[in-house]
């Protein structure tokens, strides 16, 4: 949303940089991974391969940061890489780009999903 304002550039830039830090001063799950990912993803529509290849380099810096910066892959960290790089293969290479089958009743689901499992996760650490 921030990259479609009409808005200068540099002011774009900064924005994006305080949805960042907003995800850093919250210990979100995905600190400032996340935000990055979406706006490269954004970027990138049109151009598959690169969209590709700039997720994969993420996920590899984003191991690196888990790892505390030192590089090395673990069992579950090669599993978890994985698991990202087939996934995205899947979205950059197999979709058409067209609303699937039930666009209205998978948006509420991933609405009621998405943050449910994460209360319910926070829950069960709380207990």
């Amino acid at each position: 949303m921030i990259w479609e304002r009409e808005w200068k550039l540099w002011l774009r830039i900064i924005a994006a940089l305080g949805v960042c830090g907003v995800t850093l001063l919250i210990r979100s799950e995905w600190m400032i991974v996340a935000p990055v990912t979406i706006l490269a993803l954004y970027l990138l529509r049109d151009r598959p391969v690169l969209r590709f290849c700039v997720f994969t380099l993420i996920m590899l810096i984003h191991q690196f940061a888990c790892n505390g910066f030192v590089f090395y892959l673990t069992i579950g960290s090669i599993r978890y890489l994985i698991a990202e790089i087939a996934a995205m293969l899947v979205i950059s290479f197999l979709y058409n780009g067209e609303k699937g089958h039930f666009p209205g009743f998978s948006k509420w689901v991933f609405y009621i999903f998405y943050p449910a499992h994460l209360i319910l996760g926070y829950i069960l650490q709380i207990l």
